[in-house]
């Protein structure tokens, strides 16, 4: 039983709108898609028989969300044990009948740990299939000069023909001056872009027109599209802090036999690990960090976080440690993500078991928590990050 069919592939194409993210790694030939094959199959092999179609099913969805929680699941399952850790999934226990994700256990420590992934939208761009399918058709205009930006307004009720977008957007870039539209640019003259308003029965589509480069002109494999206007940055720090809490309150946290680490994967871009996390677990939101990433506990305003309330009071003492990720899902320069931190709860007395503290950390003495270097996770999994110029070359397979 495999994730993935072994067979080559020659299919170079990007991720259409469309494509579900199960789907385009099974098909893509680029190497940094061959390698997650290769490691999801791996650790699939290791995973116990009795979870695997779970698993596999989840991995396998359409659903973005489940494929990248199964993937973060399958992930953590390998890491724990390269850790040097025995992994037992979905355990019995006596003291409840909640069953976290994992029971981890070496000769001197025993923990559970539950995962969770928490999506951000910092672009808030509908997501609907007649939208994700309109934006394919725009993809495959393939300008020789022109990307556009867009902005949708609500969403059409049923598939509009495709000439109702196309033939506007093509008349647009038809009567625009590529050549005029680029030196102003180049020369930073501010006009307002190229515009059409697509009129659709109960929504709109925005379009404005931007000049490709010189360097870039007749090249049509670049996107069509190159941005969404619309959306704005926003901060998932409460986000992150109900999503521990429900896990926390869903596996009866209080009532387990053993303390609880919960790993969290950020799928955001913005999410920081030393400022944001502070906010998250801690409720500080004093902005900003000094370069050594140490801060006093107690010397910044607050508000309710995981482990203090907005008073102070440290809560969820069972909650033994909160091990953050940015971004862990199969297709990157590494299967971890773009960085982690694992912070330990300051106000308990156990402390981690010495295997976990090898990761980068959190310590605190004296009320004032600093950051420790670990090893790199790429290095425990022996999964050796791929240059940026070679992520969509094709796989050697």
């Amino acid at each position: 039983m495999q994730l993935f069919d072994e067979s080559i592939r020659t299919d170079g194409r990007p991720a259409t709108h469309a494509e579900s993210s199960y789907r385009f790694l099974n098909r893509s030939s680029w190497k940094v898609c061959g390698r997650a094959r290769q490691l999801c199959n791996d650790w699939f092999s290791r995973f116990p028989d009795s979870d695997r179609r779970d698993l596999m099913r989840r991995f396998k969805s359409n659903d973005e969300a489940q494929h990248i929680s199964a993937h973060f699941e399958l992930l953590m399952h390998e890491l724990l044990m390269r850790l040097g850790f025995a992994v037992t999934t979905h355990p019995t226990i006596s003291t409840t009948s909640r069953r976290p994700d994992f029971l981890v256990e070496s000769d001197i420590a025993r923990f559970y740990l539950e995962t969770t992934v928490r999506y951000s939208v910092s672009a808030k761009i509908e997501e609907s299939m007649i939208l994700r399918s309109i934006y394919d058709s725009i993809e495959e205009m393939a300008s020789p000069y022109f990307q556009v930006s867009l902005e949708a307004v609500g969403t059409p009720a049923k598939q509009p023909p495709k000439r109702a977008f196309i033939e506007p957007i093509k008349r647009l870039m038809d009567d625009t001056d590529h050549l005029q539209a680029w030196r102003l640019a180049e020369a930073g003259i501010m006009v307002p872009p190229p515009h059409t308003t697509i009129n659709f029965s109960d929504s709109y589509l925005e379009v404005e027109l931007y000049p490709r480069p010189p360097h870039r002109w007749g090249d049509t494999a670049n996107a069509t599209i190159g941005t969404w206007r619309g959306g704005y940055v926003t901060s998932i720090n409460a986000d992150v802090r109900k999503a521990i809490l429900d896990k926390a309150r869903e596996k009866s946290v209080s009532s387990l036999d053993a303390p609880l680490v919960i790993a969290c994967s950020t799928i955001d871009g913005f999410y920081n690990l030393a400022g944001d996390a502070l906010e998250t677990l801690f409720g500080l939101t004093e902005p900003g960090l000094p370069e050594d990433w140490s801060v006093d506990l107690n010397s910044a305003s607050r508000s309710e976080g995981v482990w203090r309330d907005s008073r102070g009071r440290s809560r969820h003492s069972n909650l033994a440690g909160v091990w953050l990720f940015r971004n862990a899902r199969p297709v990157g320069r590494t299967p971890t993500g773009i960085g982690d931190c694992l912070f330990p709860n300051p106000f308990v007395d156990d402390p981690m078991p010495d295997e976990l503290m090898q990761v980068n950390h959190a310590q605190t003495r004296d009320g004032v928590m600093s950051q420790v270097r670990g090893t790199d996770l790429s290095s425990v999994l022996e999964v050796p990050s791929i240059p940026e110029d070679d992520l969509r070359r094709p796989a050697d397979l």
